[in-house]
């Protein structure tokens, strides 16, 4: 099939997909929803575990629970192995780094074929 253009951006996408630079920003990411009852009681229990933030060197209060490897890279949403606590900043860069890196990703991915 011939490509098609986007209506919105005018770039030129692959027939029979969306184009990657107009899709909704929450299509294609981890977000599955909401929580749940059993992650929101790992949750709590991961922070009683750990009070302070376990990014390295830091000695903030934790306030947030983190995967370490991201649902959309395959981490498992209820292994309290793949659970951290961290305090807001640092939870906050490590978001933005992963967020960083899934949209290089995807854009490599997503890069339509030279006409």
């Amino acid at each position: 099939m011939p490509p098609k253009v986007c209506n919105k951006c005018r770039g030129r996408v692959r027939a029979g997909q969306r184009c990657p630079t107009c899709r909704p920003a929450w299509q294609g990411s981890s977000y599955s929803g909401g929580s749940t009852r059993r992650g929101r009681l790992l949750a709590k229990q991961q922070l009683e575990d750990h009070p302070i933030c376990q990014a390295p060197g830091c000695r903030r209060l934790a306030s947030q629970v983190d995967h370490i490897v991201n649902l959309a890279s395959g981490g498992d949403r209820y292994d309290r192995a793949n659970l951290q606590s961290l305090c807001g900043p640092h939870h906050e860069a490590k978001t933005l780094a992963e967020a960083r890196a899934g949209r290089r990703r995807r854009t490599a991915d997503d890069d339509p074929a030279p006409f």
